[in-house]
């Protein structure tokens, strides 16, 4: 019997079911400001609209190291993205913002790379004393406290993506600290998704490798957003009641603890080859991705498939807006590193797998 499919994200096979608290559903799920969409970009959308962003030539502060759906999602709402670019902590750089403010700008969105939070406190008060709204963007993140306020509890609005982290089929969280919008987008049953994703996470763990991981290594390029494209917006609708009632049954509780003791273990062995925003295993932080610097990453990646663990870049494609020669070093960091997989459904021998095939690449 072939060893498990070590893909990126967990697999849907393996969710627990919920345990009882006393305290009710964490953070966001029992915000005023919660709601439940089919992707990231809905969510990020729909909440541009309930704080009464966009349509009116307004710019949004936007960091051009970026997966462009989010891009997409802005420019649809109407906004100007005006890009800032990227930094070696991959922190905005205040003086930069400054240069680029204008009497048309309204917000700074804030993306919490791979799970790693920014310091959104800072932020908070940046954009308040220039009478700006914070858009926090968590789609890598998931919102533990702890010493610190949730990731994304700070913000006028913050996203969060249950496809990447929970390994659902689909899964977009918005929480808005203003009055949600007041047209449900329309919820389909979502069953054949569901049960094609569970399917999935069965075949996975018997040794088959997705097709999408066995095509080339993809190289960094800007694209042209068509309706079939992966970045398209599509059609804003809620999450299927498929989706919602798996969350209802997931045990979200050990999400962060699992992601962050996988992690530590590589970075026990891998520190010196960590990106350095990723390099310390902050207060806060619930790991998406395992991030490791290459020099020769379809290399890597093919002889780490091979082995059965999926490695793949991170954010291969450019938004159109993006004035790509402005921003060498937001480039540069789109292929800078390859991700493997510290997901909550990888025990402890997967996660020595992993290890041991980044040893041999």
């Amino acid at each position: 019997m072939r060893a498990p499919y070590l893909e990126l994200w967990p697999p849907l096979a393996a969710f627990t079911p919920a345990r009882r608290s006393a305290t009710g559903p964490p953070f966001p799920f029992a915000d005023p400001g919660y709601r439940l969409y089919a992707k990231g970009r809905h969510a990020l959308w729909d909440g541009l609209r309930s704080v009464g962003l966009g349509g009116r030539d307004e710019e949004i502060l936007v960091p051009a190291f970026n997966c462009g759906s989010e891009v997409e999602a802005l420019v649809r709402a109407g906004l100007i993205p005006r890009f800032y670019e990227a930094t070696e902590t991959l922190e905005p750089d205040e003086r930069e913002l400054r240069e680029l403010i204008s009497p048309r700008t309204r917000a700074l969105l804030l993306i919490h790379y791979l799970g790693f939070p920014q310091e959104s406190g800072r932020w908070r008060a940046w954009c308040d004393e220039r009478g700006l709204l914070l858009v926090e963007d968590c789609a890598h993140a998931w919102p533990i406290g702890g010493d610190r306020s949730p990731v994304g509890s700070v913000g006028d609005i913050a996203v969060y993506s249950l496809s990447k982290t929970l390994g659902l089929p689909e899964g977009g969280v918005l929480r808005s600290k203003h009055a949600p919008p007041g047209t449900d987008p329309e919820r389909p049953l979502g069953l054949v998704a569901a049960l094609e994703r569970y399917g999935q996470s069965i075949v996975t763990a018997l040794g088959w490798i997705p097709p999408e991981h066995r095509r080339p290594f993809p190289e960094v390029r800007q694209v042209q957003i068509g309706s079939t494209h992966q970045l398209a917006f599509g059609r804003a609708r809620q999450a299927s009641s498929a989706t919602a009632f798996l969350l209802s049954r997931m045990d979200l509780a050990h999400v962060a603890q699992r992601r962050r003791t996988n992690y530590a273990e590589l970075l026990d062995t891998f520190a010196d080859r960590v990106p350095l925003p990723f390099r310390t295993l902050s207060i806060g932080a619930c790991p998406l991705v395992f991030p490791i610097e290459v020099s020769n990453g379809p290399q890597v990646a093919d002889r780490l498939r091979r082995q059965g663990v999926a490695a793949r870049p991170w954010w291969s494609f450019l938004h159109p807006t993006l004035p790509v020669d402005r921003f060498p070093r937001a480039l540069a960091w789109h292929r800078r590193f390859i991700v493997v997989p510290v997901h909550q459904g990888l025990r402890h021998r997967d996660v020595r797998r992993v290890r041991d095939a980044l040893l041999d690449s």
